[in-house]
C-alpha cells in the first residue's frame, strides 16, 4: 500500500510538472509573439509617408484611419481556438484603463492599428496558430504610443508597449525611432 502511495505520487507530481511546462511554453509563446506585432506595427509606421491620420477615427470609431497590413474585416472575429474575440470591448477597457492612470487634460484615444491571426502573416510556418495579434495606437504629445497583445487560449495573453517619434534625419528621409519598450504590462 506504502509503495502504491508513493507510485502515484510521483505519476501525480510527473504530470503537474508536464503542465506547468505547457504553461510556461505557452506563456513564451504570446510574448514573443506581442513583440513581433509590435515590430509589424513599427515596420508599418515606418513605410508611411506621415502618422497624420493614424490617430484619426477611420469608417469606425475604435479603428485607425489607416490601419496596418495585418487587419481583419470585423471587430469580432473567431478566436483561432474557438469563440470570438470583441475587439470593440477590448478597445474600450484600454481606453477605460488608460483614461484611469492619464492626468488631468491629457487623454491619448487608442485606435486598432494592425488586428489578425498571426497565421496570417506566416501561415506554413505556424500550422497550429492559436495566437491572435493586436496592436493599438494612441498620439501622446507628439509620441506615438502602440500597445501590442496577443491573445491566446484559456483568456491568456501577453502585451508589449512601445514609444516612438518620427524625427526629420539627416538626408531629409524621416527616422523612426523607438524611445521606450515596456514588455509585459
Amino acid at each position: 500500500m506504502l509503495l502504491a502511495g508513493l507510485g502515484l505520487s510521483i505519476a501525480l507530481l510527473g504530470s503537474a510538472e508536464v503542465l506547468l511546462a505547457g504553461h510556461d511554453r505557452d506563456a513564451r509563446a504570446l510574448s514573443y509573439a506581442s513583440r513581433a506585432a509590435v515590430a509589424l506595427a513599427v515596420s508599418d509606421l515606418r513605410a508611411l509617408p506621415s502618422w497624420a491620420d493614424v490617430g484619426r477615427a477611420g469608417a469606425v470609431p475604435e479603428i485607425s484611419a489607416t490601419p496596418g497590413r495585418l487587419a481583419d474585416t470585423g471587430l469580432v472575429p473567431l478566436a483561432p481556438w474557438g469563440g470570438a474575440l470583441d475587439l470593440r470591448a477590448l478597445t474600450a477597457r484600454l481606453q477605460a484603463e488608460s483614461d484611469a492612470a492619464s492626468r488631468a487634460g491629457v487623454r491619448p484615444v487608442w485606435r486598432l492599428f494592425i488586428y489578425g491571426r498571426l497565421g496570417r502573416l506566416m501561415p506554413e510556418a505556424v500550422p497550429a496558430d492559436l495566437s491572435y495579434l493586436v496592436v493599438w495606437v494612441a498620439e501622446d504629445r507628439g509620441v506615438l504610443l502602440a500597445r501590442g497583445a496577443a491573445f491566446g487560449p484559456s483568456e491568456a495573453r501577453a502585451v508589449t508597449e512601445i514609444s516612438v517619434v518620427r524625427e526629420p534625419g539627416a538626408n531629409g528621409a524621416d527616422v523612426v525611432r523607438q524611445i521606450a519598450v515596456r514588455p509585459g504590462l
